[in-house]
């Protein structure tokens, strides 16, 4: 059986020979597939960049030279010129030398470089990389950070008086200690305060806690007692592997407008903004409410952005990236997740070509990111490969919102900004936005008459680069440029009526309701795989087949299997938070755990992702929430606490059964623009009846409206799911 299924398989799904075998030979043996470098996955079919470097030079310089001879030749004898043009074009095809012809001398170059001993130092050529140098932390960021740190559970703790200028800490921050404990105590009054502020500690109390609470209220006066150099223990240890990075526009726009601050991906971003509307709502709903119904400009600078640039940038990028860059074209732009070695998703990205590879990642543990990739990179160019890895430190707008690309057009016309293809030169019309497709790029720059800027030390000229992406699930765009050029950008996008700024609250809403995860809360880095973060949509599976992709073993073994958990949307009937267990229903046995919830505007119910099990994993399936209460120690005795914490999430006793509905994501249906050729297949007529026809004629297709056979799911599921809800609430009540 074992060999009719192998001869099958050969016959169904027949193997190059320039593939690499399941099986290397083994140690000592001769011959096979590492004898001969030449037919490794290295020969591929299609072309490579360096053939496409040696066709875009060549047709340069032909139509340089039609143009020259446009300019001097009369009138009458343009026909020639063409023919004469087309002639040389077709002769330039016939006379363009094979891909193998670029890659064989490179491969045979690769197998004479002489390789270097990673043990000892001395044969290591380059240089390892350098993390970037820390920028300074704006002066607005310390104050705002003292506002935030003074907030605990919703309420101040030792609120100081508005009317006096807020305090600022002169050391580090201690622990067990107030904040007002850690002021200047220079004047009797100051202390009084700080005490009358005090809340009552419960282990303070007479008659509570014995010998050890009142050991335990005398702590935090010992502390204040001692200086703080004595106190370098009690302190904060900073982390040492992510710097807290800051957003480039803060000082000079978005602290003018009022913004509020919070730290997103190691990155301190505006999170919400003061709304004129916003008496009744709140500020963030009505950025939310905005967004859907006109545009918002978000500041997504928590992103980093990597260059890789060589003739081998496509070739090593291929390993770990899931999209395949040998389909795409430069302005194309790509949703693809960063993978290490085993497979596991390391960041989700948006990736695009210029004249390098350029990698938009989430920002979420950056430098980890940069050292893992800068050091493959650095191992592959010690092997010989012509390949060179960077990161941009670059600020990143995001307008999003139906009415974006008419904000856009309006606010070049008033920044006097070019807009050009990828690597082009020629200006084109701001008009060209608004039959521009998604997913795709463009360039911005500065007019010709204007002084250029350039950008680092590469000495090339300055530009924005515009994406028509998002992660709102409305249209929109993302600018990735320096700030300089940014900053005119984003006043002019200010002023108009159109847009208003919003925050990473408002952007986190949409994102939740468009069913994106986030890496970090929804991915953990280095623990999921793209199949069971429900990203197998954005596998290659040619290049999985070719072996050109970390972990394609494992893929392809989860691929055929199946994930032992999901990642599913999860509509629920009262509180919940990441963390919280899923409990089937009615056995409740642990089947999922929650990752990230968020109130839904738009369905009126809070939402949340969860990872769960395949046989739960279904739309309109039922299970249970168990959401942990706080423990009321101060009641309890030391072998109950024990009890209650050895239980762990799964207690049987102080939490809340909250019911929960399986529904497919997303949450809300996406509005991207529809290409033009999908528009012309919606409105043609079909052969359904007169009535069919005539909808047709009458009603069109519109570009901006969103899809007529994508309906919303968990609209449909929430009308089912709310009858039943009182129901299993009383069911649940004596719980």
């Amino acid at each position: 059986m074992t060999q009719r299924r192998r001869d099958f398989e050969e016959k169904a799904y027949p193997r190059a020979s320039t593939l690499e075998p399941n099986r290397l030979p083994r140690r000592g043996r001769r011959g096979g597939w590492m004898q001969s470098p030449q037919r490794g996955v290295a020969k591929l079919d299609g072309t490579n960049s360096a053939q496409r470097a040696w066709w875009d030079e060549r047709e340069a310089s032909i139509d340089d030279s039609f143009v020259a001879k446009l300019q001097e030749a009369p009138k009458g004898d343009l026909q020639e010129l063409f023919d004469q043009h087309l002639s040389e074009i077709d002769a330039l095809k016939v006379s363009m030398p094979r891909a193998d012809d670029f890659r064989l001398p490179h491969i045979k170059q690769l197998v004479k470089t002489p390789k270097s001993n990673p043990v000892h130092e001395a044969t290591v050529a380059s240089m390892p990389l350098q993390a970037p140098e820390e920028t300074a932390v704006p002066s607005f960021v310390p104050e705002s950070l003292d506002r935030r740190q003074r907030r605990r559970r919703g309420r101040f703790m030792g609120s100081p008086n508005p009317s006096e200028p807020s305090k600022s800490v002169s050391g580090p921050p201690l622990r067990g200690a107030w904040p007002d404990e850690l002021d200047s105590e220079d004047s009797e009054d100051s202390d009084e305060e700080a005490t009358h502020s005090k809340p009552p500690s419960p282990l303070s109390r007479e008659g509570r806690g014995g010998r050890r609470s009142a050991r335990k209220a005398r702590e935090p006066e010992v502390m204040a007692s001692k200086s703080l150099e004595d106190l370098e223990d009690f302190s904060e240890p900073p982390e040492p592997m992510e710097p807290v990075r800051t957003c480039e526009l803060g000082e000079t726009l978005w602290s003018n407008l009022g913004a509020s601050w919070v730290e997103y991906n190691q990155c301190i971003v505006p999170s919400v903004f003061p709304q004129e509307d916003a008496m009744a709502t709140g500020a963030t709903l009505e950025a939310y409410r905005h967004t859907r119904t006109s545009a918002s400009l978000f500041d997504v600078s928590f992103k980093v952005c990597f260059r890789i640039t060589g003739a081998d940038r496509e070739f090593v990028a291929d390993q770990f990236l899931t999209c395949s860059l040998t389909a795409m074209r430069a302005g194309d732009v790509q949703y693809a997740c960063i993978l290490d070695s085993k497979g596991l998703v390391l960041d989700d990205a948006f990736v695009y070509l210029d004249d390098a590879v350029n990698i938009l990642a989430s920002g979420w543990h950056a430098k980890q990111l940069l050292e893992y990739l800068g050091q493959y990179i650095l191992y592959v160019r010690r092997s010989g490969a012509d390949v060179s890895f960077a990161s941009s430190g670059s600020s990143i707008l995001a307008l999003q919102g139906p009415k974006s690309c008419e904000a856009l057009v309006l606010a070049l016309t008033r920044c006097e900004m070019e807009l050009s293809a990828l690597g082009e030169e020629v200006a084109l019309a701001p008009e060209v936005l608004e039959d521009m497709p998604y997913m795709s790029a463009l360039a911005l720059r500065p007019p010709l008459s204007a002084p250029r800027q350039v950008s680092g030390t590469s000495g090339h000229v300055a530009r924005v680069a515009l994406l028509r992406v998002g992660s709102t699930g409305e249209d929109g765009f993302e600018l990735v440029g320096p700030s300089s050029l940014l900053g005119s950008v984003a006043r002019a996008l200010l002023a108009e009526p159109l847009v208003r700024p919003a925050g990473v609250y408002c952007l986190d809403i949409l994102r939740m309701e468009a069913g994106l995860p986030r890496v970090g809360a929804d991915i953990s880095s280095g623990l999921h795989t793209p199949i069971r973060a429900a990203l197998a949509w954005t596998l290659d599976q040619a290049k999985m087949r070719s072996h050109l992709m970390f972990g394609w073993q494992k893929l392809f073994f989860q691929l055929a299997k199946g994930p032992k958990f999901r990642r599913v949307g999860l509509l629920l009937d009262g509180p919940g938070h990441s963390g919280c267990r899923l409990l089937s229903n009615p056995h409740r046995q642990p089947i999922g755990v929650v990752t990230s919830t968020t109130w839904s505007p738009h369905l009126q119910c809070r939402v949340a992702q969860a990872y769960i099990r395949p046989e739960y994993a279904k739309a309109n399936k039922h299970v249970l929430l168990t959401v942990p209460y706080n423990l009321p120690t101060w009641k309890m005795r030391k072998k109950a606490i024990n009890h209650w914490l050895r239980a762990g999430d799964l207690r049987s006793g102080y939490r809340r059964l909250v019911a929960a509905c399986v529904v497919p994501l997303p949450f809300v249906p996406h509005r991207y623009p529809e290409p033009a050729r999908q528009r012309r297949r919606a409105a043609r007529p079909r052969a359904a009846g007169k009535e069919a026809v005539q909808f047709a004629a009458v009603e069109p297709a519109s570009r901006t409206s969103p899809r007529t056979q994508s309906t919303s799911t968990g609209e449909e599921l929430r009308e089912r799911y709310g009858h039943a809800s009182s129901e299993r609430q009383s069911d649940l009540s004596g719980v």
